[in-house]
């Protein structure tokens, strides 16, 4: 799993670079300019570093709650995205079921939200075909339906293409 650092670390790294590089480097005025490229070029470098290694996991009710639904079997593709449904028991408790991609995504396909050029006129009435969908995790931790399309991979296979680890 990657390793989230705080504002403050990525801060006092960034600081630590700026010193060492501000140390090595001549103070003539000559050079002045110079200097003031190398050290924004070499804090560019380390926030770009600092980010490309950040992934901002999402919320935990995120996680469990909300799903993105893909046209295609890219993350490329234009995509839906819901939230599982409340429901009410009988003694009054309440609460909202954990999302299922196949299940969920299934249910925007079918009203014709996603996978259609346009929404239809009333989604409750629609009844479009729905498409082997795959579940797979997003790098936030987020639940993502793909249409499974022409492969015959496996679901894990299916992910790993993307980039991604099926939903467990």
């Amino acid at each position: 799993m990657t390793e989230l650092l705080s504002d403050a670390e990525i801060a006092r790294r960034v600081e630590s670079i700026r010193d060492h590089v501000t140390t090595r480097i001549p103070v003539e005025r000559a050079r002045r300019k110079k200097r003031a490229w190398v050290v924004s070029g070499v804090v560019a470098a380390a926030v770009a570093v600092a980010g490309a290694a950040l992934v901002i996991r999402a919320s935990d009710d995120v996680i469990k709650y909300e799903v993105r639904c893909y046209e295609s079997a890219s993350l490329e593709s234009d995509y839906g995205q819901m939230k599982s449904d409340l429901w009410v028991g009988e003694n009054g408790d309440s609460g909202r079921g954990e999302v299922d991609p196949a299940v969920n995504c299934g249910d925007l396909w079918r009203m014709g939200l996603v996978g259609q050029p346009t929404p239809p006129a009333n989604p409750n009435t629609a009844n479009f075909e729905v498409p082997e969908l795959v579940g797979c995790e997003l790098a936030n931790g987020m639940a993502a339906g793909f249409p499974r399309g022409d492969s015959t991979a496996s679901a894990t296979e299916f992910c790993n293409e993307l980039g991604l680890a099926p939903c467990e």
